[in-house]
């Protein structure tokens, strides 16, 4: 689809149009056209409402999206490396056995 394409889509040519109808008019003596500006856009909001309602949201369970799916595995990695790598509390006992260790030594 090229941006053209896209751009032609009637949701966005429709949800475009009423950023064309300004929201602030400084001459209010016209009320006919005021009114009118009112009726379009209320029309225009009421056509992107309608769009809206007609979107189909489905289930987690059915969602197949790459992104989602590999952060839900990197979620259960992450769970677990922490089942398998117990947290050890330090304690001056176990600081001295660390600092008596051959890779911890000075070169």
């Amino acid at each position: 689809m090229t941006a053209n394409e896209l751009m032609g889509n009637a949701w966005i040519v429709q949800c475009s149009r009423a950023l064309d109808i300004r929201l602030y008019e400084s001459d209010f003596s016209n009320d006919s056209k005021w009114l009118d500006m009112m009726d379009i856009l209320n029309e225009y909001i009421n056509g992107i409402c309608a769009i809206n309602n007609d979107l189909l949201i489905k289930p987690m369970e059915e969602i197949s999206n790459t992104l989602l799916t590999r952060r839900c595995e990197k979620e259960n990695d992450d769970e677990n490396q922490t089942k398998k790598h117990k947290i050890q509390r330090l304690t001056p006992s176990s600081l001295d056995e660390l600092g008596s260790s051959p890779l911890l030594q000075p070169a």
